[in-house]
């Protein structure tokens, strides 16, 4: 009897091999954000996950971000698809770009006039060259056959067409995954009973493994505003609520495995992958913002549906195993980063001391 027992504890514990798509990034601190969007009978939920590294100056050392994963999913009431955009991205880049998606970053989504709108970044790397192009542009996302089409339109700052349930059900978001304030469509907005009226249902926390990395000096300026989550778990799941009247759904975006340290993120099996493709087969060109030379490796894949960015493996997906950071790496590694991609983390870098001086 004691043997059946043990057996079962350790299947609860074993990580899920049917997994529909692994990260094995990891380390001390995970930040995790997610904001739901719904019209009403349908959501998209744009959801990241930020990998925290420790990054040295002259007399310091500090905590920032390393690598940024970035998502796209869909629920229409029953199932949850992750959305995999590199299809249609690949055949809507212009001639002089790269034949390579090395990331993806979804910026704002919106429902104007019936139709979900996505603004979506793209970097486009050539490991023979080396050379990389930065696009950008907003594209119509039609959720029934799973296309897109480029628009005409302006997103930016607080959603025009959301609600607060889907199917009747409201959206709810867990009180452990709640902040004093959420990076929503660009944009950081502090939540008030006048903003919370304004914006989807919305998270943002941090997770560490244990007391340690919590009261670590690195991580002090981070932790000022918000403690973090002190987890001891294989499978911590990342979820929204949907609540009617007693009934209450749990909707699983995917799960982090954190044992002694941060191992990585999946998504589980009901989670069902969906290639994006092109609505119009001559569809415009995506527009040439930026350009930039990069010296490293690139990894091309078939499938990308996440968005990274990597001071330590510049790679679509994270799947190598993470290594550890030392003090004085960050200004090394910084030097052969993709410009595109050295302006992004430098920006993003610049909201985060804004975020955390406010």
């Amino acid at each position: 009897m004691s043997r059946l027992v043990i057996l079962i504890v350790l299947l609860f514990l074993a990580v899920p091999v049917s997994a529909t798509y692994y990260v094995d990034k990891g380390g001390f601190l995970y930040e995790v954000r997610y904001s739901v969007f719904s019209n009403g009978t349908t959501a998209l939920i744009n959801a990241e996950v930020d990998n925290y590294g420790i990054t040295c100056g002259m007399d310091n050392c500090w905590a920032e971000v390393y690598d940024s994963y970035n998502y796209l999913l869909l629920f229409d009431g029953s199932q949850l698809y992750l959305l995999n955009f590199t299809p249609a991205l690949l055949s809507a880049l212009p001639p002089y770009a790269p034949r390579n998606v090395s990331w993806v970053h979804f910026n704002a989504v919106d429902y104007v006039n019936g139709s979900w709108y996505v603004n979506v970044s793209v970097f486009a790397y050539s490991a023979d060259s080396q050379e990389g192009v930065n696009l950008n542009h907003v594209f119509k996302l039609d959720t029934r056959n799973f296309c897109i089409e480029r628009a005409n339109i302006y997103l930016s700052g607080f959603p025009r067409g959301m609600k607060y349930t889907i199917n009747y059900w409201k959206i709810e978001i867990p009180r452990q995954f709640q902040a004093k304030q959420v990076f929503i469509n660009g944009t950081w907005v502090r939540i008030s009973n006048e903003t919370a009226m304004k914006i989807p249902p919305s998270a943002d926390f941090f997770i560490v493994p244990n007391r340690t990395v919590e009261n670590s000096k690195y991580c002090r300026l981070i932790f000022s505003h918000q403690r973090p989550l002190v987890v001891n778990w294989t499978q911590f799941p990342v979820y929204f609520t949907l609540r009617k009247g007693n009934w209450t759904r749990n909707i699983t975006l995917f799960y982090v495995n954190i044992t002694n340290a941060i191992k990585g993120f999946w998504f589980p099996s009901e989670v069902k992958i969906v290639n994006v493709t092109i609505c119009k087969a001559n569809s415009p060109y995506i527009e040439k913002t930026t350009t930039g030379t990069a010296i490293g490796k690139n990894t091309t894949t078939t499938f990308s549906p996440v968005s990274s960015y990597s001071s330590s493996n510049y790679s679509t997906l994270g799947t190598s195993t993470a290594k550890g950071k030392v003090c004085g790496v960050g200004f090394m590694l910084l030097a052969i980063l993709p410009l595109p991609i050295l302006k992004r983390m430098t920006s993003r870098s610049d909201v985060h001391r804004k975020r955390y001086k406010n």
